[in-house]
């Protein structure tokens, strides 16, 4: 019997499987013996620093949808194939607020990320909150200014007890910043920041309504009463009133902790996720006092200000965010056809209980790509790594390929990123890795204007006589192609435009992990091995789909061609290579394939095709 084309026998599916069980199972040796991991802080200051940012006065359209443009560079040096562009959408605005609720059972893991015993994060989650919401209504064209409602916290006459749960000291403060925090920590909603775009109202991305038992109330020892008519201050003035309570109870390591939750919130708010916060415990301030020379330094994210807007814009972009986030389950030398077992053994041990806590499911996840421990870090406490743990298909994701933060961020997330090399001359053949992804590169047919929307790569070789004929003139271009950001144009009122140049072609590359001691094998656990379920089928009919839909199968692929993963046995010559539903990703895209775009495609066709 001829061996499959596609489908791995029992004992190859068996193997792969323990290849994705073994690789966390080895992250999570890793991270148990070493409890200092992460060894370093994550400095907000150093975080992505070639990632983009609004520039100020930026438009969104009437539905409240921001397009801009981004521009790439495919080649390098002598090679003639031009720059082109890709729309980068997203919706920096929500429709209703994320609830953020307090729990007196959720107390925080022990972590080196926790100092002290006391926690502060849903004060600091919530000031963060504010201060990302003040600086988008000073971004953006339609924003209008923040607002306070009538709700807000209850203050206390008297100190409250050492280790008091749910009432927070901010120290010797202003009636002004005794206002905001009265508004930031009040129930429901203490403040609006909202914009108008047409006929539509929105809110700021980190919208949030407090849902707390106890109900969190506040203590100053200099409070003589608060001014019931106050403006919301500015973001500048928000942000050293952090600083100042941070200062207050030394909250330098939860300070961190809580920007990067608070940086999940539009997520949560696009996942329709509910965020569980511990309810504030602190001990007696050391002294009331209202600054101190802590509080006179610069802010957590440095002196330029477009660092905090480079993490605002990333957060403004929920689905991208996603998308990096996911790619710590991404291994890049799995083909699309071997995908299935890893993910389930991947799965099976996420889910297997080993794992005693989340502190240690943090260190796992920073070992794997420690330029991300910091969103993770904000991701686990906001309880969004349950969505990925779901299964094989939350590992994988649908449609969770955004190139743009991936170049921004130097994430690894698909096979279309890799760096194809010069091909020898007198080559007879081509891997499809390096053929799928030269046709993105080239641009060439209106198909491959964006990439699949699942990340693994194309397995086997195409002969060179079989080439789509962009691929065969750019195969042998010296120093070879790869997908590198140059530019995005962002549009902005007036009718203007605003470019962002990258300093450096932004090269995509994946952190290099520890190396790990020699370990005897874990025996791995088998339960979640279902070659019945496997995912496979439906990540290597889309990247087929994606590439061959357009010109056809060449001849030698026919057992390809004809397989059952492509073939549904009911379909006509005509629509057998149609996929179900689009092949390319729609990450933030119109994908509706126009005619006059197949007939350039046709134009272009293999002649020796099926």
């Amino acid at each position: 019997m001829a061996p499959d084309p596609l489908r791995l026998d029992d004992f190859l599916f068996r193997i792969f499987y323990e290849k994705g069980y073994n690789t966390w199972s080895d992250l999570l040796k890793q991270a148990t013996e070493d409890p200092d991991i992460p060894s370093d802080d994550p400095r907000v200051e150093h975080l992505f620093p070639h990632h983009p940012y609004f520039p100020v006065g930026v438009e969104l359209d009437s539905t409240g949808l921001l397009t801009a443009t981004s521009t790439w560079v495919p080649g390098r040096g002598s090679c003639d194939l031009p720059p082109f562009d890709q729309p980068f959408q997203i919706s920096p605005r929500v429709a209703t607020p994320t609830r953020l609720l307090t729990s007196t059972k959720l107390p925080l893991p022990a972590s080196t990320w926790f100092k002290q015993s006391d926690n502060h994060l849903a004060v600091l989650v919530l000031a963060w909150a504010y201060v990302l919401s003040a600086r988008w209504s000073e971004i953006f064209s339609q924003a209008l200014p923040l607002e306070y409602t009538d709700s807000q916290a209850e203050w206390l006459d008297a100190p409250p007890c050492d280790n008091t749960e749910a009432v927070v000291d901010v120290g010797n403060v202003s009636h002004d910043a005794a206002r905001w925090w009265a508004a930031v920590l009040s129930p429901g909603q203490g403040w609006k920041a909202s914009m108008v775009c047409g006929r539509y109202k929105f809110m700021s991305p980190w919208s949030s309504t407090l849902e707390s038992l106890p109900t969190i109330r506040l203590f100053s020892a200099s409070r003589s009463g608060t001014p019931s008519h106050q403006r919301c201050p500015h973001f500048e003035t928000a942000v050293q009133y952090i600083s100042d309570y941070c200062a207050l109870h030394s909250l330098h390591d939860q300070n961190r902790v809580a920007i990067a939750t608070a940086l999940m919130l539009p997520l949560a708010n696009h996942d329709r996720i509910s965020v569980i916060l511990p309810v504030p415990r602190m001990r007696i301030a050391p002294s009331p006092i209202s600054s101190s020379p802590e509080s006179t330094h610069e802010p957590i994210y440095g002196r330029d200000i477009r660092q905090f807007d480079r993490l605002l814009t990333l957060s403004c972009n929920p689905l991208g965010v996603k998308s990096i986030l996911g790619s710590i389950f991404y291994e890049s030398s799995i083909l699309c056809n071997t995908c299935g077992p890893w993910l389930q053994g991947a799965a099976t041990f996420l889910q297997s209980g080993l794992i005693p806590d989340l502190d240690v499911l943090s260190r796992m996840f920073s070992l794997r790509s420690p330029h991300l421990s910091f969103l993770w870090l904000g991701a686990i406490i906001a309880g969004l790594h349950k969505g990925f743990l779901s299964g094989p298909g939350g590992l994988l994701g649908l449609n969770r390929i955004d190139i743009h933060e991936a170049a921004w961020t130097g994430t690894l997330i698909s096979f279309i990123q890799d760096h194809v090399p010069r091909q020898p001359e007198d080559t007879t053949s081509i891997s499809r890795r390096n053929e799928f992804t030269l046709a993105f590169l080239t641009q060439g047919v209106a198909r491959y204007r964006y990439p699949p929307i699942f990340p693994y790569a194309p397995l086997g070789s195409t002969a060179v006589g079989e080439l789509d004929l962009d691929i065969r003139l750019h195969m042998a271009c010296p120093g070879g192609h790869a997908l590198k950001f140059s530019k995005i144009t962002w549009p902005c009122a007036g009718g203007k435009k605003e470019v962002y140049e990258a300093a450096t072609l932004t090269t995509i590359t994946r952190p290099s992990s520890k190396p790990s001691q020699a370990v005897a094998p874990r025996l791995a656990d088998y339960s979640g091995l279902d070659p019945d379920r496997d995912i496979s089928e439906r990540v290597t009919r889309n990247i087929f789909t994606w590439m061959r839909e357009m010109d056809g199968f060449p001849v030698s692929e026919r057992k390809i061609y004809k397989h059952e993963w492509l073939d549904d046995g009911d379909s006509g010559d005509h629509d057998r290579n149609c996929a179900e539903g689009d092949g390319g990703s729609t990450m933030g895209c119109d994908l509706n394939v126009t005619v006059g775009g197949w007939i350039s495609g046709v134009m272009t066709a293999r002649c020796n095709s099926l």
